[in-house]
């Protein structure tokens, strides 16, 4: 219907060496020297780096994925992960990243027309309430000139905005369902949704509640209910045939 995711041991091995060291220099160490080296016993020789996963984790505390990491990076070792607390919404890289494959949003008439259709398009709608009209003249602010618009059924289709739903089975057959449909079509969509609640037909309901669908996914995209209409609507086998008893 269309309506317009080893190294341990060596650490270790250096922290004694580095210990017999200076062990006669740590009795000299005061406690001003001990608070300029951030409480480190080594003073001077080491330095007290604050750990980066600290860092990130304060950065970004509510993301799911850096708290993986963070834990990833202190144990060496992946954490248990509770499958039921991971989302897509909680998942703020995995949010970034869908964004970052997105093109940017751009209507169809600035990449589809040329730069002077698109003045006579955008103007034979503004006359005809929104939607292009063939046969409009129009003239331009800046020219003398009159312009008259032709645009393929196709193009048209392309250009102006639309929403497309689609059900799942339903309990009727095609031909019930087509007798129904053929009523529907051209109407305004808050006419059409009248007309079923109206309707006896069983398969009323579930056109109903597919075109209500239809029209939250319309404001969805910033389309009035009242301005949407159904330009096509059908029915067709899904190719799976049960018999029914």
């Amino acid at each position: 219907m269309n309506f317009h995711t080893a190294r341990i041991s060596q650490v270790g091995v250096i922290s004694r060496a580095l210990l017999s060291s200076v062990s006669r220099r740590w009795i000299h160490v005061t406690p001003i020297s001990l608070n300029n080296s951030g409480g480190s016993l080594f003073g001077s020789i080491t330095e007290n780096k604050p750990k980066e996963g600290k860092n990130r984790g304060d950065e970004d505390a509510g993301s799911f994925s850096n708290r993986l990491a963070i834990a990833s990076d202190s144990s060496g070792e992946a954490p248990e992960v509770n499958r039921d607390s991971i989302t897509i919404e909680n998942d703020k890289l995995l949010q970034q990243h869908i964004i970052s494959l997105q093109q940017p949003e751009q209507l169809a008439s600035q990449s589809l027309l040329s730069p002077l259709k698109r003045e006579i398009y955008e103007a034979n709608c503004k006359i005809n309430g929104g939607f292009y009209k063939k046969d409009t003249i129009v003239k331009l602010p800046n020219s003398s000139e009159r312009y008259k618009l032709k645009l393929t059924k196709r193009e048209i289709e392309v250009l102006e905005p639309s929403v497309y739903v689609q059900s799942y089975r339903i309990k009727s057959s095609m031909k019930k369902a087509t007798l129904l449909l053929r009523l529907l079509g051209g109407l305004d969509v808050m006419k059409a949704i009248s007309q079923c609640h109206f309707s006896n037909k069983k398969i009323a309901r579930e056109v109903a509640e597919l075109l209500q669908k239809g029209v939250k996914d319309g404001q969805k995209l910033g389309l009035k209910p009242e301005d949407l209409y159904i330009s096509q609507i059908w029915t067709g086998s899904d190719g799976f045939w049960e018999k029914t008893c």
